[in-house]
């Protein structure tokens, strides 16, 4: 007898510190719900999780189902945006004093270091699975010797592209990487990417090159509200996993 076994659901939890974790996917197979999966799923997060401050994103509606299960601290909005970009509304000017290059293996260690102080942790085994991703390119910006800023562009199937994550330290530098990277795809190329709702220079790209929103989610915490640099956050990364 041959035996057919179909996944019934799946959660992430990620423990991005002693101290810290992120949630990520969290769904239920519809044929299966109401028979206690998700319970179960959520339950084995927690455990897994142990006593970690977990960080969770949401559609808004379901902010007050998980606020009675102890999220009850809404941190930001994050918007996913999609859209094909107006070619001619891309602006290609540079910031005095920054120069951009194309992402170098000797440059880990100093990518590494700038990434730390938005997420607070190291995270050079992330970045590193990200971008040498096949359809990667990942940008630096620098003052100096300094990295003051990174942005990548993900080819995805069907003639799409994520643009994310982009950090900077400053709005100039923010927009210029965006525009940078926007100018490496292809014309009629369908751009994905996710914008915290009060990033000037985020919501000002997806209005100018009119992209329309798929979905709204809030970023929540069952302890306490995590302090993090978000006007250095210019594109986010994966709020479907949590990441920035």
């Amino acid at each position: 007898m041959d035996l057919l076994f179909v996944s019934a659901g799946c959660v992430a939890g990620c423990a991005v510190s002693d101290s810290l974790a992120s949630g990520g996917f969290y769904l239920v197979d519809p044929s299966c719900r109401g028979r206690g999966v998700g319970t179960e799923l959520w339950q084995a997060r927690l455990l897994y999780l142990a006593d970690r401050n977990l960080g969770i994103t949401a559609v808004p509606s379901r902010i007050e189902p998980n606020s009675r299960k102890g999220f009850a601290q809404v941190s930001f909005y994050v918007a996913e945006y999609e859209g094909v970009p107006i070619r001619e509304k891309i602006t290609t000017s540079d910031v005095p004093g920054v120069d951009v290059e194309t992402f170098r293996a000797s440059d880990m260690g100093n990518l590494t270091a700038y990434d730390a102080k938005i997420h607070t942790v190291p995270r050079e085994r992330v970045i590193s699975v990200w971008v040498s991703q096949a359809g990667a390119t990942t940008l630096v910006a620098r003052r100096g010797p300094h990295v003051v800023g990174y942005g990548c562009l993900l080819q995805l199937p069907g003639d799409r592209y994520s643009l994310s994550p982009v950090y900077a330290d400053d709005p100039e530098t923010g927009d210029m990487l965006l525009n940078k990277l926007l100018v490496l795809t292809p014309s009629q190329s369908v751009i994905n990417l996710g914008i915290i709702e009060n990033n000037a220079i985020g919501q000002q790209l997806v209005s100018t090159h009119q992209f329309h929103c798929s979905i709204r989610l809030a970023r929540l915490y069952n302890k306490h509200d995590v302090s993090l640099p978000l006007q250095k956050v210019y594109a986010f990364s994966c709020p479907g996993v949590g990441l920035l």
